[in-house]
């Protein structure tokens, strides 16, 4: 495990407004000291993870988005790249597709209704820690678990 790997744990609970204010203050810690960068969203097809795509998709600084899924998001831009995953859990470690980026918001995740506590560690924990070493991340690459 990568010891430098930061997770920061964002709770929205409630209206789409006080997603949209927890992603703007995402976005301000982790832009502000970068002019330029290329970012990595998981689960843009999810609510909160579209929400983090959208914002991406307008701001300048952002040159460069690659969305991790297991289905396509349905957005087509200039900025937006796409790599359909099936299984998180089956991503190499040495993977060209996800490397020279400088920030990861990992939303990929689901619901604990209906599902043993085995399989939601299974799908939440181990596949989060899977896919940050995956990265290979820098010292100055940012990895923002948002749950």
């Amino acid at each position: 495990m990568h010891p430098d790997i930061v997770f920061e744990s964002l709770l929205t609970f409630g209206t789409e407004l006080n997603i949209l204010s927890s992603i703007s203050v995402i976005f301000a810690s982790t832009i502000k000291a970068v002019r330029f960068m290329k970012v990595i969203i998981t689960g843009a097809t999810g609510m909160v993870g579209e929400g983090i795509l959208l914002e991406c998709l307008k701001l300048p600084q952002v040159t460069e988005i690659l969305s991790v899924s297991r289905k396509p998001c349905g957005i087509s831009h200039p900025k937006l790249k796409e790599y359909i995953v099936t299984d998180f859990l089956s991503i190499d470690p040495n993977d060209e597709k996800l490397k020279g980026y400088d920030a990861c918001f990992f939303c990929a995740g689901i619901s604990s209704v209906g599902i043993s506590e085995d399989e939601y560690r299974r799908i939440t924990y181990d596949t989060t820690l899977h896919f940050a070493k995956a990265l290979n991340p820098n010292p100055q690459q940012s990895f923002i678990y948002v749950s």
